[in-house]
């Protein structure tokens, strides 16, 4: 009796073991199921124009020829940016001419270009045929040939063609913000720097008629430009769309744990804890955060909407970072291009009027369409004072109490 009761309890208790390990086999289970689940996501796919302006920057960064010197062929003919905003010339004047010259075909490439609206190719994939990191270094020579373009007219006292040369800079430099994300945004803005510190020295020499079109042009330029928050809502369907291509690999945890910034998060978190992130969590940790900075960018750069804070879990960190740098570089060179804008305005104005304006609302319609807005204030254009012969133009009124402003100033 005692025998059979003994037998009864361990084969109970074996039974209850073996329910407790398939129990826990099930919900191991199901829990791994549930962070490799991948997430539920629809990622738009642009339409793209026809004829787009970024199929010809690239058929004419294809079209750059090189040139020889001193016995070598070189694609690009650089120049020293000086603390001046000046380009010093590290190559003769000849054998920058001739590099011009061998390259008409590409600069008339690039210029029927402009005539079109530009959107570059969404980057969906890591092995997209249109990854942009290429294409980038053959813009940065059409940049540079465009620069060394105006630098020659310049030098031979052409500056209604050296201006043109320096807002084809800008212009590609615009148009490089739209569709890209952060890597093409970030090279745009450079270019549009360079064009701007040729543009700067130009202004003063141009004949009325000149600086009147030169202003039309660069208003046109300036209505292509994408907003910041557009450049991150990009940025967030690529690495949506990176991210859901990575879930997607055998073994794309140990891949991503083992190869992506991996020393940084192995001292913040112990390997194993990464290994307990489902893809859900890692998903939402980028979407969340960049939605929040899309909102953030929505807002008028001079209200300082504070930075969210990065996301919980590290993978997710390890794929964003606080844009602010960049947005507020980008707001500092918007800023510059209205301040070249209303120059060339009050250049016309004055020649052809023998004065300055008495405010910047008499430069409407003869010579802007619209007052600009200043990209570094809560709302309006720039703050204009005329003092006799000269005149100041400032940016940066913000509104907000308490705040330092980031100030531009001409002269």
């Amino acid at each position: 009796m005692d025998t059979s009761r003994k037998t009864k309890r361990k084969n109970e208790l074996l039974l209850g073991v073996v329910g407790c390990l398939a129990l826990a086999a099930m919900f191991g289970w199901m829990g791994w199921v549930s962070l490799n689940r991948n997430p539920a996501l629809a990622i738009p796919t642009p339409r793209m124009p026809s004829p787009n302006a970024y199929d010809y920057y690239v058929r004419a960064s294809d079209a750059i020829k090189p040139i020889t010197y001193h016995g070598s062929k070189v694609n690009v003919i650089f120049s020293i940016l000086m603390k001046s905003g000046a380009l010093e010339p590290s190559y003769p004047a000849d054998e920058k001419g001739a590099f011009v010259n061998a390259n008409a075909p590409a600069l008339k490439l690039l210029r029927e270009g402009f005539t079109y609206d530009c959107q570059l190719p969404p980057v969906r994939s890591f092995h997209t045929p249109h990854d942009l990191l290429n294409p980038m270094g053959d813009f940065a020579r059409l940049a540079r040939l465009l620069l060394i373009a105006g630098e020659i007219k310049a030098s031979a006292g052409n500056w209604g063609g050296a201006m043109q040369s320096d807002l084809d800079a800008i212009q590609l430099g615009e148009d490089l913000s739209r569709g890209g994300g952060l890597g093409p945004f970030m090279e745009g803005d450079l270019y549009q720097r360079f064009g701007q510190q040729a543009a700067e020295a130009a202004v003063d020499h141009l004949t009325a008629t000149q600086a009147r079109e030169t202003a039309r042009r660069l208003e046109r330029i300036l209505a292509r430009h994408a907003p910041f928050r557009d450049v991150l809502q990009e940025e967030k369907w690529q690495c949506q769309a990176r991210l859901l291509e990575l879930f997607r690999r055998p073994g794309w945890r140990g891949e991503l744990i083992g190869g992506r910034n991996d020393e940084d998060i192995k001292q913040r978190a112990g390997r194993w804890k990464l290994y307990l992130v489902s893809k859900k969590q890692i998903m939402d940790g980028c979407t969340h955060y960049l939605d929040r900075w899309i909102a953030k960018a929505g807002q008028p750069y001079a209200a300082h909407v504070a930075s969210p804070p990065l996301p919980d879990n590290d993978i997710s960190k390890s794929f964003v970072f606080d844009y602010s740098r960049l947005w507020s570089r980008d707001v500092q060179i918007q800023a510059r291009n209205v301040l070249l804008l209303l120059r060339l305005a009050l250049r016309a104005y004055h020649l052809e009027h023998g004065r300055y304006p008495t405010a910047l609302k008499d430069l409407i319609p003869s010579y802007l369409t619209r007052l600009p807005d200043d990209p570094l204030a809560m709302q309006g254009s720039f703050s204009y004072h005329r003092d006799g012969s000269t005149y100041t133009l400032f940016s940066g009124i913000l509104t907000s109490p308490g705040s330092r402003p980031e100030i531009l100033q001409y002269p």
